[in-house]
């Protein structure tokens, strides 16, 4: 607007006294129906949008007759102009291109919006010859004060296809006409601090060192401000209680933390943390208008109460965003269910069964209440104040070999597949994979023979519309009668399919699967501030020399943004129709975003 600066300016009050210091800061008053001499002032870097503001006037226009705008080649483009401009509107539209951040009347006019309680509405370029920018890259150009503006409103796209133009128009005009109350019933907007997520890791063999550095690195990342929740995997070459003990002593006593167990290894952004199958991370998050509160069972039973008596300390009045979840191998479904019967139906998961490095029973779980478990399971019920996404992949592909289950010795030992014993009929699907293992005496381990060719059981839909699956990975082949064991419940009348996987599909998957995510997400990846992932232990033991290039594509396609995961032994997600679910050799991921909810509701909620 007006003339332009090459250097940041953040002050909103540099008019001279002269010229405003008398004026009132009420809005000038009109026989308009907002009780605004105008609707909206329209904010923009001519150089670069006066075309793209003419248009989006016009259409305005076009679609609401009685609308009024302050612009600046209509009104007085001087400084006190503008800043009487901004007062005197109800609503103020910010036209984010590429080099809006260099105007220094742009930046004054955005200012004083803020200093006004004025509502913002962001709006975003999406040509590239008309400078298009990245949201997420001009928030952090923006000076310091501004960069909430960013993190509390939704941009909206505009597009100069009429089709795609009329949705940005009709959005822009829900925000204006929202309500028409007087400016003394007008709620002031409240300030809130920027929602951070940050990743540590340390090399330390010794636990207690580890501990320490990782936390001192994580408080670093997080600029210095306390973690309302921490979700901590390591190895099981670390000592769990030493883990909790310093985390206890160090953190603050408003911070809850937990966590679990990690097979041989840590995702700590785009490496691979894993020396000698030793690792350590951190997963933290600053939110001070969210609410975190967690849970620990320490029996497989005990879950139901201890969610409702997390719920009960929550003292929120709306079931949780999501719940991060790890329980012992063996009962994760009973897990769910009962998490489930606390919260409700279709409140989103994602987490792990805690896991070690040879299937040996080694793993552990642990939170700042109840200290280190061997059963049971720890969980958290989080209810973020930014929007969060996240999905449930693997993979597989179906092959034509199907089956339906006509026995159970128990929930998940499988007698027979179509009335004939179970290892049988696997291993022809199989193209005779287990043919030594058959032939042993004792009950054999395949685990490891069974990654590439495991079981599934249809479950609805994936996000391209084809069958989604839920895997189960096959255990022990029992001698006795050629049955064999899962790591997954299963029941008599399912039907069973023989999946089938490369090295390069596992490899690749999860990277895949994340940019899926983000096509069905309710932000861009610019938005998001931070992901956790879970990584099947399984997959990781049949690709871990590829554990570095996996973990380096999965940086990538998330753009560096920090990201922490862990490998386990059972995978808990969310399907597409939201009910939580429970497989073996898959992948879940949970995006944090910058996007506050309620202004989420506010421009997509009727």
């Amino acid at each position: 607007m007006g003339g332009e600066s090459s250097k940041y300016c953040c002050s909103a009050t540099n008019i001279e006294k002269d010229d405003l210091s008398q004026q009132p800061i009420a809005p000038h008053i009109s026989d308009g129906s907002t009780g605004y001499k105008y609707d909206l002032f329209l904010s923009h870097k001519q150089s670069e949008a006066q075309d793209a503001v003419a248009t989006l006037s016009f259409n305005l226009k076009q679609a609401r007759s009685d609308i009024r705008f302050w612009l600046d080649l209509e009104q007085d483009p001087t400084e006190q102009g503008m800043y009487k401009g901004v007062r005197d509107s109800k609503c103020f539209l910010f036209y984010c291109t590429e080099n809006i951040v260099f105007s220094k009347y742009c930046l004054l006019e955005l200012g004083w919006a803020v200093e006004l309680d004025k509502p913002i509405i962001l709006v975003a370029e999406t040509d590239p010859r008309h400078g298009a920018t990245d949201i997420g890259r001009l928030r952090d150009r923006m000076p310091s004060e501004l960069k909430h503006v960013f993190d509390e409103n939704v941009a909206i796209p505009f597009y100069r296809d009429p089709a795609h133009r009329a949705v940005s128009i009709q959005q822009i005009l829900e925000v204006v006409f929202a309500n028409h109350k007087q400016v003394a019933e007008e709620k002031p907007v409240v300030k809130r601090e920027e929602v951070l997520v940050a990743v540590s890791s340390s090399s330390y063999l010794d636990t207690k060192q580890a501990t320490a550095n990782a936390y001192q690195k994580l408080v670093q990342a997080l600029r210095g401000k306390t973690p309302i929740l921490i979700v901590s995997n390591f190895t099981v070459s670390h000592d769990s209680k030493v883990v909790h003990q310093v985390l206890n002593d160090l953190a603050d006593s408003s911070t809850a933390f937990l966590g679990c167990t990690s097979s041989a290894g840590i995702i700590i952004n785009q490496f691979w943390h894993s020396n000698k199958d030793n690792g350590f991370g951190l997963f933290g998050i600053y939110d001070p208008d969210g609410r975190y509160e967690v849970g620990h069972a320490t029996t497989a039973d005990g879950v139901a109460a201890a969610c409702k008596q997390a719920l009960l300390n929550a003292k929120m009045d709306c079931p949780p965003d999501f719940i991060f979840v790890f329980p012992t191998p063996g009962n994760e479904e009973s897990v769910l269910q009962q998490l489930e019967q606390a919260v409700g139906a279709k409140v989103p998961v994602i987490g792990g069964s805690s896991a070690d490095n040879s299937v040996a029973g080694e793993w552990k779980q642990f939170s700042r209440t109840c200290g280190v478990s061997e059963s049971g399971c720890v969980f958290a019920l989080c209810w973020p104040s930014v929007l969060t996404y996240g999905g449930f992949c693997s993979g597989f592909g179906p092959s034509s070999h199907t089956g339906k289950i006509t026995k159970m010795h128990d929930k998940r030992h499988v007698a027979t597949i179509d009335g004939e014993p179970a290892a049988t009929v696997y291993n022809r699907w199989a193209g005779g994979a287990f043919d030594k293992f058959m032939k042993e005496k004792e009950d054999s381990n395949i685990l490891a023979a069974s990654t590439l060719t495991p079981l599934g059981v249809q479950y609805g839909s994936d996000m391209d519309d084809e069958p989604m699956y839920v895997i189960i990975h096959p255990h022990l082949i029992k001698k006795k009668d050629q049955s064999f064991t899962t790591f997954k419940d299963l029941k008599e009348g399912d039907e069973l399919v023989c999946m089938a996987g490369t090295r390069q599909n596992l490899t690749s998957r999860i990277s895949v699967g994340v940019k899926k995510l983000l096509k069905t997400a309710p932000f861009q990846l610019e938005d998001v501030i931070g992901t956790y992932q879970i990584f099947c232990g399984g997959v990781m033991m049949a690709v871990k020399d590829d554990m570095p290039s996996v973990v380096e594509n999965l940086g990538n396609a998330l753009n560096w943004k920090p990201t922490m995961g862990a490998c386990t032994f059972g995978e808990q997600g969310t399907f597409l129709d939201g009910t939580a679910g429970h497989g073996n050799l898959m992948f879940a991921s949970l995006l944090f975003s910058r996007i506050r909810k309620s202004s989420y509701r506010e421009q997509h909620v009727s």
